[in-house]
């Protein structure tokens, strides 16, 4: 599971069994796999055989703001004496995640007041853990020649850890556009809006005669 929360993990004994010990093993788990046991977390617990959750037997994992971190815990129970009851052990794992999306905005607007034919929107969001199909989306405020205003979105999902998405204004109006990311955990970064117009004809000249023509044009 993702999660932005700090988790805490209660180790008890179920009553009546024999066992109220347990070896465990916290690991830190990287992008690539690569297991590193943390510090602190490596060796014997008391558990709790009352039925009843204590201090004892509880462990708070976190994160620091904007960091990730995906543990493994593996842990195998033993009994009074020592010895394994179940040799195989048992392993859960958990991701901690306060990172926002990264993301990079490429357009090619010169200038908010200056119209342009058309704009090339480009978003580059990099995030090791999405959340829906909906998780990355542009939104889109235009305004039409004729004052109508519509407000659209437009959805992009992606499962993996990193995307570029692009979007083509070409219709006449002036626009403005943001992009939204969110993660599974619940992470999100909204970009700055960007503004510009897009606006195609050709501009209209007027000549009009004035007096004889001495003062004018004819």
């Amino acid at each position: 599971d993702v999660t932005k929360e700090d988790v805490t993990i209660t180790y008890q004994a179920e009553k009546d069994m024999v066992y109220n010990k347990a070896y465990r093993t916290v690991y830190r788990v990287d992008a690539g796999g690569n297991k590193s046991i943390v510090e602190g977390k490596d060796g014997e617990i008391t558990l709790d055989a009352q039925g009843e959750y204590n201090l004892a037997t509880e462990e708070i994992f976190s994160a620091n703001e904007n960091e990730t971190i995906a543990y493994e815990i593996y842990y195998v129970l033993k009994d009074e004496m020592g010895q394994a009851v179940d040799s195989t052990g048992k392993t859960m794992s958990f991701v901690i995640d306060k990172k926002v999306p990264e993301m990079r905005i490429q357009h090619n607007v010169s200038s908010s007041n200056l119209p342009q034919e058309s704009v090339t929107y480009q978003v580059t969001v990099q995030e090791d853990y999405y959340k829906t199909e909906e998780s990355f989306k542009f939104i889109v405020r235009k305004e039409a020649i004729d004052g109508t205003i519509d407000t659209k979105e437009h959805v992009f999902g992606q499962n993996h850890w990193q995307t570029t998405q692009a979007i083509t204004f070409s219709e006449e109006g002036k626009y403005q556009v943001k992009t939204v990311a969110e993660d599974k955990a619940g992470n999100t970064v909204t970009t700055d809006i960007l503004e510009f117009i897009i606006d195609k004809s050709a501009p209209v000249v007027t000549v009009t005669e004035t007096g004889n023509g001495v003062d004018g044009i004819h």
